[in-house]
């Protein structure tokens, strides 16, 4: 009788070793994971909020500081030196393209061309070159018109835009060395986790105004005047008006909250596909060298690798493998770090988005009215 032999009837026998690896399709329904995080609302307000955006840029970068040359037009000090207008320039003209090339590296059509690529490319290089022209900037005045505070927070969050753009860039070789195409690999997910970072860093310049300009016209809050309007600063380029309480902190806050918000975001995406956790791969030699080895108590190796962000990655020899030069059974296991789609912090993240949206219509609205009325 040979029923007994048969694989249903073998409940107690463990799975035999998966042989030939190279074969071996890669389970991934990271594609079916639903997230609950809306995307309508994020997309309304960025909408919204370039409309502010290219106001903006066109009065402040372009018309200010390469037509009009009115360096002194909002503040004092900025064309003392011809290093100062230079710096200030590039810093505000590198920062705004920058700016509008962000949102395109979140578009899923262009992620899959060379448009991504590209564009990201020219993304981070303007982002870093505009974090060390506004650090430059900062050095050659020593003290900005809100004082040590508001230099302190400028250079910080200055910092952080030149940084969270190279790590995006760093991270996004590394991907690219690894052929991750997966959404749900670990090289996509660190590089998404710092484009999102670096993100919200260089659009934060912008909502310091955006912000500034949202309060004074609805009669929230006295902003600070500029000098063309009758704004007062002192001999040593110092503005009462950028060291008053409030001022003091949104110097931190504009910067910090938008950090925040990038990684609430990042917290309720989906970081691995916690419905297939294991995946065939072999490693490279470089990986079986250099990994520390673990031993379980079940007497397989463990090969650890933890790197970066929220996952955890570690690769398991089973028992029957001797040593890592044979990798012909290797597994990877993602342990389920990250957020799934159930998250209820998604909740937190839609009020958010839908908030931040209905201001930007609001305020968008009113701007274009003033402007055309």
């Amino acid at each position: 009788d040979v029923s007994d032999l048969a694989p249903s009837s073998r409940t107690n026998e463990s799975p035999s070793p998966i042989t030939d690896p190279a074969n071996t399709p890669i389970t991934n329904d990271f594609s079916q994971k639903q997230t609950k995080v809306w995307a309508w609302p994020w997309a309304i307000f960025l909408v919204f909020l370039y409309v502010f955006i290219l106001i903006w840029m066109n009065y402040a970068i372009l018309v200010r500081y390469w037509i009009k040359h009115a360096w002194n037009d909002s503040l004092p000090g900025l064309d003392k030196t011809a290093l100062r207008k230079f710096t200030m320039r590039m810093h505000m003209t590198t920062g705004a393209f920058a700016m509008l090339l962000g949102p395109l590296q979140f578009v899923p059509y262009f992620r899959k061309t060379r448009i991504h690529r590209w564009s990201g490319r020219v993304y981070c290089t303007c982002a870093m070159l505009s974090s060390i022209f506004g650090l430059w900037f900062i050095a050659l005045k020593r003290r900005l018109v809100g004082g040590y505070n508001m230099t302190a927070a400028f250079s910080i969050g200055g910092a952080a835009i030149g940084i969270f753009a190279f790590k995006a860039w760093q991270t996004a070789r590394a991907a690219r060395s690894a052929n991750a195409e997966s959404s749900s690999s670990a090289s996509f997910v660190f590089h998404r986790n710092w484009g999102i970072r670096s993100y919200s860093q260089i659009v934060a310049p912008a909502l310091y105004r955006y912000w500034y300009i949202t309060m004074e016209l609805f009669g929230l809050y006295d902003t600070p005047t500029p000098l063309r309007l009758g704004g007062y600063c002192d001999e040593n380029d110092q503005c009462p008006d950028y060291k008053r309480t409030w001022d003091a902190i949104y110097c931190w806050a504009y910067w910090m909250s938008a950090w925040l918000v990038a990684e609430i975001v990042i917290y309720c995406l989906p970081n691995f596909d916690s419905n297939d956790k294991t995946f065939v791969t072999s490693p490279s030699p470089s990986d079986a060298m250099t990994a520390p080895l673990l031993s379980n108590a079940d007497g397989n190796t463990t090969i650890t690798d933890n790197e970066g962000d929220n996952p955890r990655a570690t690769t398991s020899y089973g028992s029957d493998i001797q040593s890592p030069s044979d990798p012909s059974a290797v597994t990877r296991e993602i342990s389920a770090t990250a957020l799934d789609s159930s998250k209820d912090f998604s909740s937190i993240v839609n009020l958010i988005g839908v908030l931040l949206a209905c201001a930007a219509v609001a305020i968008s609205s009113k701007t274009l009215y003033m402007m055309f009325t």
